[in-house]
């Protein structure tokens, strides 16, 4: 039998079906090569030595305590407690709103009427009993009766018998009286608060004409009852007022750097101890996730970008696992400087020396993509969560930029030792002039000058540190480096001195040999100095046998 044939449309997606496949093959092997592991563990080393960076010393201190250590704050920090206190006084201060109340005097008058009556009901009833007299002695079942007539105010016993002892006539009197003091005192102002002025006034209008005991034991829980003021509190515009006065207090806060309690000095207050307490400086405090994700979250952005464009504009570096390695203890350990330079001052952290030794080692390109990452890091450890500090960290930043950028420049392909020094001296100038302009713009001159020559200082620290480092690593790493490239091509260098004594004809024709791709290596872009060295030792192998070769043949 014959097979069914094959159509284009099945042949293009068995084709696309292995090309998947390839493509999904590479793409797991590149995910799980040593080139994403040594990748992974440096951007990890990285994360760490931030967070480590971030977390705080904890103190155990607690309230009413002499302080035992000097603790200045982590980021800028609100004294809620004081702010709490300020605003509550500024509300305090604010007088209340008052409004007229219209129709207060007819009803406090209808009140008035009304608990007359009851009274009058409840003399009524004391003359309906037995032997009754101004003077008769009443017994608690009477008592609790003639209470019940009178349903407010409410009369205890003896201010009862007051009344009961009182004659209708004597009450009615009391009453007219009371009546035009009331509408008298009521047609004035009676203020919310105050009511009690106005029953003192009444009391004394009504004072002399009325029985001292009734007007005590009767008149005077009449009043308190029934006295209601006619100017009031405008609750909702007070509250208003008051809210507005709470918003326009500054919050107390203590800036980054600034000393919340000094070692010795009097004792722990609420308010220093809530501070250290919301920074997370307290042994008993909690940790804050959110400071080390952000942390992480950066420090792993940062990182892959700059891997990235690595492997676009150096894919030798990362195909080749000595110089990964190599960049990132480079980069590892400038980070670490970096972070130990903050005991003393941030500006003092040595951001150029990671351009230096890469430039030196890896080259111009992989040194310019990585010291953009550390000045970003660095800029950020500069901020340490306070907001106030972002000129801080936009002036760490340009310095790191361009103080990096110029010594990686002047130390590329001229990498002698006083060069080398020459570069971080050249770095921390760049930065001097940075920080010197930047605070002429912003007419931060307080610190200005200081910051300065903390960034000079740092320049020539990485210049001197280079110069430490940079051998050391290339004596681990053997790296065909410039500074390991021009010490090979010393003629005095032990080889090139024996084959220039041992086979003479041989270290000629090196030598002319090494000018030619020298000059080859120019033309096409390659490394000139490499490809010279490569031709000083191409035919080293001659000094084992000089003789056998006819250039070394004398006669």
């Amino acid at each position: 039998m014959s097979r069914p044939p094959v159509s284009l449309m099945q042949i293009r997606f068995k084709r696309t079906l292995r090309r998947t496949k390839e493509l999904s093959i590479r793409f797991y092997r590149a995910m799980f090569s040593w080139r994403t592991l040594i990748s992974f563990i440096g951007i990890a080393m990285a994360a760490v030595l931030c967070a480590v960076a971030i977390t705080p010393v904890r103190y155990n201190i607690s309230v009413g305590m002499v302080p035992t250590n000097t603790i200045t704050a982590t980021r800028d920090v609100v004294d809620e407690i004081t702010t709490e206190a300020l605003r509550q006084a500024a509300a305090d201060a604010v007088s209340p709103t008052y409004i007229t109340k219209d129709d207060v005097m007819e009803s406090v008058l209808s009140d008035l009427t009304q608990i007359f009556s009851q009274l009058d009901s409840a003399i009524q009833y004391s003359e309906t009993l037995e032997d009754y007299s101004t003077s008769r002695r009443y017994t608690a079942e009477e008592l609790e009766y003639a209470r019940t007539i009178i349903t407010t105010p409410y009369l205890r016993d003896y201010q009862l018998r007051t009344l009961l002892n009182t004659t209708r006539e004597d009450l009615a009197f009391t009453y007219s009286i009371l009546y035009d003091a009331i509408q008298n005192t009521m047609s004035g102002y009676v203020i919310e608060g105050s009511e009690y002025l106005a029953v003192s006034n009444i009391m004394q209008i009504v004072g002399y004409r009325v029985d001292t005991s009734l007007l005590q034991n009767v008149v005077q829980p009449v009043l308190n009852e029934i006295i209601q003021p006619n100017i009031v509190i405008d609750q909702e515009a007070t509250d208003a007022a008051r809210e507005l006065a709470r918003a326009e207090v500054e919050p107390v806060i203590y800036k980054q750097g600034q000393n919340i309690v000094v070692k010795g000095e009097g004792r722990v207050e609420r308010y220093q101890y809530e501070m250290l307490s919301s920074m997370g400086l307290l042994s008993n405090a909690s940790i804050s996730i959110t400071i080390y994700l952000g942390a992480a979250l950066l420090v792993a952005l940062v990182m892959s970008i700059a891997m990235i464009l690595l492997r676009i504009v150096c894919r030798e570096i990362v195909y080749d696992a000595k110089r990964l390695i190599l960049l990132f203890i480079v980069f590892i350990l400038s980070f670490v400087l970096c972070i130990a330079a903050r005991i003393f001052n941030i500006y003092l952290s040595p951001v150029s020396l990671c351009a230096l030794l890469l430039a030196s080692m890896l080259g111009l390109k992989c040194a310019l993509i990585f010291n953009v990452a550390i000045a970003i890091l660095v800029s950020a450890l500069a901020a340490g969560g306070s907001t106030s500090y972002s000129g801080t960290m936009i002036q760490i930043l340009v310095c790191g930029l361009c103080s990096g950028y110029l010594g990686a420049v002047v130390v590329y392909k001229h990498t002698g030792r006083l060069r080398v020094i020459a570069s971080g001296v050249a770095a921390g100038i760049c930065g001097f002039a940075v920080i010197m302009a930047l605070g002429l713009m912003t007419g931060s001159t307080d610190s200005m000058l200081r910051n300065a020559l903390w960034i000079l200082a740092g320049g020539g620290i990485a210049g001197v540190l280079c110069v430490a480092v940079q051998p050391l690593l290339e004596l681990i790493f053997n790296l065909p480096t410039p500074t390991k490239l021009l010490e090979l091509s010393n003629p005095n260098h032990p080889l090139l001195h024996r084959l220039l004594l041992e086979a003479p004809g041989t270290y000629h024709h090196s030598i002319v040999v090494s000018n030619l791709a020298e000059a080859a290596a120019e033309a096409i872009g390659a490394n000139p100095l490499l490809a010279r060295v490569g031709g000083y030792y191409h035919n080293i192998g001659k000094l084992r046998r000089p003789l056998y070769f006819k250039d070394n043949q004398l006669g």
